[in-house]
């Protein structure tokens, strides 16, 4: 078997509240190493966001701080982080949406390319649930990103929240964007990110749902052609 990505852990890394981040740490520190170990060339990681702050140039440079160490670190092992396009949230109590830095392509691009003239072991990973949940125009955000993009994560959702389906279970357009791939020459891994489909399901129909979600991606890989 071949481990091709890994996800470190994640947590709001910019929250100078936050109360476990020496533990969060070690363990993104400890995601990277066994990556390495494995043979796993790419760790996903999240960038942060303050809530409720709309000033993305504070947002942006305190993820450049917290980013730069990790580079270093990664780089000492051979592999390369894949920063995650994220998806704004929803208060319910205040009832408001709430934006979060790298929700925008355009700023996780602008981030990726910033820490790029200092370091070649960064790119992006997509989400096409998490861009789903902003309703963007996928293609048009594959195109802008072209060679940065290092990694997918292969999931659906119906747009309300991030329900972590298989393809052509949500929403999701996946043919324009089979296609957009192919046309931006992507050569990374396409990679399910579809844990919830077994969640609920009983033990003896698992191995039938494996099955199908493989045909399925066997599927979806044609619509490129």
């Amino acid at each position: 078997m071949t481990v091709s990505q890994s996800h470190a852990p994640f947590y709001n890394v910019i929250n100078p509240d936050y109360p476990y981040r020496e533990e969060e740490e070690e363990m993104v520190r400890r995601s990277i190493i066994a990556s390495s170990e494995l043979g796993a060339g790419i760790v996903v990681i999240h960038g942060g966001s303050r809530p409720y702050r709309p000033d993305y140039r504070k947002n942006k440079q305190e993820n450049i701080e917290y980013f730069k160490p990790h580079l270093e670190f990664a780089a000492k092992y051979g592999v390369k982080l894949a920063i995650e396009n994220l998806f704004d949230l929803n208060d319910s109590e205040k009832r408001v949406r709430v934006p979060r830095y790298l929700a925008d392509p355009e700023d996780l691009i602008d981030l990726v390319d910033t820490l790029h003239q200092s370091y070649d072991n960064v790119g992006i990973v997509w989400d096409f649930g998490h861009a789903n949940l902003m309703h963007w125009n996928q293609p048009e955000c594959l195109e802008m990103m072209g060679d940065r993009l290092i990694a997918t994560h292969v999931q659906d959702n119906y747009g309300v929240i991030d329900d972590h389906l298989l393809p052509f279970l949500g929403t999701v357009e996946w043919e324009p964007i089979m296609k957009t791939l192919k046309k931006i020459n992507y050569q990374g891994v396409f990679a399910y990110e579809t844990h919830k489909m077994t969640d609920r399901l009983p033990d003896p129909m698992i191995d039938a749902m494996m099955r199908y979600a493989y045909e399925l991606g066997e599927y979806l890989l044609t619509l490129a052609d």
